[in-house]
């Protein structure tokens, strides 16, 4: 019970924090965090959760959060997405080591499924802070990196590119 409490309450601070300072890609990142967290608390109240054998709704649901970070892999002008996907395909590998070797103990399993949301929420909140401090320095900070390409096709007068 205390893990969930502590769980949810870095959750809870995270989405604060990156909703009040973040960008798009931060909002949306932590928003499909949050969805992922309240499918998983509401399959485990629909089922006994034990960890004792693969949990396929909780694959599903850590494929389709996968699905959407590549997303913002993808079209964020962001580094820090990167990291974010890597911690949570290790999670995705947790399940895959359980499905080679159901002799994994459940604590294990469970710990590289779960854990690993935590430094996932701390680096999503790192990159709403560096957001702020690049917006508080007086530059322009693209959210999306078709923004960035869409600015630098924008032509002057007499035709050139702009370049900003």
């Amino acid at each position: 019970m205390m893990r969930l409490i502590l769980f949810n309450t870095v959750l809870l601070v995270t989405i604060g924090y990156v909703w009040w300072r973040g960008g798009k890609p931060e909002r949306w990142t932590v928003t499909m965090f949050a969805a992922a967290a309240m499918a998983t608390y509401l399959l485990s109240a629909m089922t006994l959760s034990s960890y004792v054998e693969i949990e396929w709704q909780r694959v599903a649901i850590d494929a389709l959060l996968l699905v959407g970070l590549l997303l913002i892999v993808a079209f964020a002008d962001r580094f820090w997405p990167i990291w974010c996907t890597a911690f949570h395909v290790l999670a995705l590998a947790g399940h895959g080591v359980r499905l080679i070797d159901p002799l994994v103990l459940p604590a294990i399993y469970y710990r590289v499924t779960a854990w690993s949301a935590y430094p996932t929420l701390l680096i999503v909140a790192i990159g709403a802070w560096r957001h702020r401090r690049r917006l508080l320095a007086g530059r322009h900070d693209y959210s999306w990196t078709f923004e960035r390409h869409a600015t630098r096709l924008s032509t002057h007068s007499d035709g050139r590119a702009a370049e900003q």
